[in-house]
C-alpha cells in the first residue's frame, strides 16, 4: 500500500547510548597538611560504625579522643611521604584516574571515602557530565567490613531512579593485578630471600564476613607462583590493639623470629595496599626496616605498591570495562 511503510522490523531503533563513568574509591586523605585537617579525617574514620563496630554512644567519643591524641603524629607521617604538599596516596590516585580515562576513554575520578574529595563529589562530578551508568572500584584488592563495605555504604546512598550503580567487591585474584606484582617484585626484590607478604590486619571477629583472610592468602600464593618465589610467608600490620584479637602474626613478630634464625635478609611487600600510604612507607619501609637491621638484618628490600604505574592502570580499566 502506498503512502505507508511496512513495519514490524523493517526499521532498527538505534538503542540509546548510556554515558559511563569511571570512580576509583580509597580510604582518603586530610584536607590539607595541618594537624586540625588531620583530626578532622581521623574523627570521620574512626566514627565509621563499619570501622569502629560499636555503639554510637561509644564510638563518637572514642573517635575524639583518639583523633586528638594521633593528630599531631599522623600529620608528621604525611609529611613525611608528600610531596609538594600533597599526600603519596592522594597524588597516585589521582594519577591513575588521569591514565585510565586516556586508555578507556571514559571520565574518571578518584574518590576517598573519608577527607579530601569524598564519594558524594565524585558521583556528583560525574552526574554534571552526563554520566548514568557509574561503575565503582574500592581499592582494596581484597574486601574487608572496614573499607570495601563502608565504601559500598557510602556510594549506595547517593544513587538516584534510573542510574545504574555497579560496584566490584575484590579483585585479590584478577590476572592482570597479579602480574603486574609479579613484575614488580621482579625489579625490587631478590628471589634468594624470603618474602614476607604484609596485609592490613582487621579483628577476628571482622574476618569472617567477607573471608578477607582467605583472600589475602590466597593472593600471597598467586603472587608467589607468578614471581617464582619458594619462601613467602602472610603476616598482619597496623593491629589496633584493644581488647579485640586481630589477625596474626604480625610483621614484627615475624621479622623477629627470622633475625632470630639468623635470617640476614628479606623481601617485603604489601599487596593488600594499591597505593603507598602511612602504613606502607612509614610502618613499613621504615619502621620495620629499621627492627629489622636493629637486631642484625643486613639487606631489607621493601617492595612499593603498584602506585599509578601503567602496569597498575591497564590492570584496573580492564576491571572497570568487564563490570557488569
Amino acid at each position: 500500500m502506498r503512502g505507508k511503510r511496512a513495519q514490524g522490523g523493517g526499521r532498527a531503533r538505534r538503542k540509546e547510548q548510556v554515558k559511563k563513568a569511571f570512580i576509583l574509591v580509597n580510604t582518603g586523605s586530610p584536607a590539607e597538611l595541618s594537624a586540625a585537617a588531620c583530626k578532622t579525617f581521623l574523627r570521620e574514620f574512626l566514627s565509621d560504625p563499619d570501622v569502629v563496630p560499636a555503639p554510637f554512644f561509644v564510638r563518637y567519643p572514642l573517635a575524639r579522643v583518639i583523633a586528638s591524641k594521633r593528630a599531631e603524629a599522623y600529620l608528621a607521617n604525611l609529611k613525611k611521604i608528600s610531596r609538594g604538599g600533597v599526600p603519596r596516596l592522594v597524588e597516585a590516585c589521582a594519577g591513575l584516574a588521569r591514565k585510565i580515562a586516556a586508555m578507556t576513554g571514559t571520565e574518571t575520578f578518584a574518590a576517598h571515602r573519608y577527607g579530601a574529595f569524598p564519594v558524594a563529589e565524585a558521583i556528583r562530578a560525574a552526574r554534571d557530565s552526563g554520566a548514568r551508568d557509574f561503575r565503582f572500584l574500592p581499592m582494596f584488592p581484597q574486601s574487608a567490613s572496614s573499607t570495601t563495605f563502608s565504601v559500598k555504604r557510602e556510594v549506595f546512598a547517593h544513587r538516584r531512579e534510573g542510574e545504574v550503580f555497579r560496584f566490584r567487591e575484590n579483585y585479590f585474584d584478577d590476572g592482570a593485578y597479579i602480574s603486574a606484582l609479579a613484575a614488580l617484585f621482579g625489579r625490587f626484590g631478590d628471589r634468594s630471600l624470603p618474602t614476607l607478604a604484609s596485609f592490613h590486619s582487621v579483628p577476628v571477629s571482622q574476618d569472617g564476613k567477607t573471608g578477607y583472610s582467605a583472600q589475602c592468602r590466597k593472593t600471597a600464593g598467586l603472587l608467589a607462583s607468578a614471581a617464582e618465589l619458594a619462601d613467602v610467608s602472610v603476616v598482619w600490620q597496623s593491629q589496633m590493639g584493644g581488647p579485640l584479637k586481630w589477625l596474626g602474626p604480625s610483621a614484627s613478630a615475624e621479622i623477629g623470629r627470622l633475625s632470630a634464625s639468623g635470617v640476614d635478609g628479606v623481601n617485603v611487600v604489601c599487596p593488600g595496599f594499591a597505593c603507598d600510604c602511612t602504613e606502607t612507607l612509614v610502618e613499613i619501609a621504615e619502621g620495620l626496616k629499621g627492627e629489622f637491621l636493629s637486631r642484625g638484618g643486613r639487606v631489607f628490600n621493601y617492595v612499593p605498591c603498584l602506585n599509578d604505574s601503567p602496569e597498575h592502570a591497564a590492570a584496573l580499566a580492564g576491571i572497570f570495562e568487564r563490570m557488569k
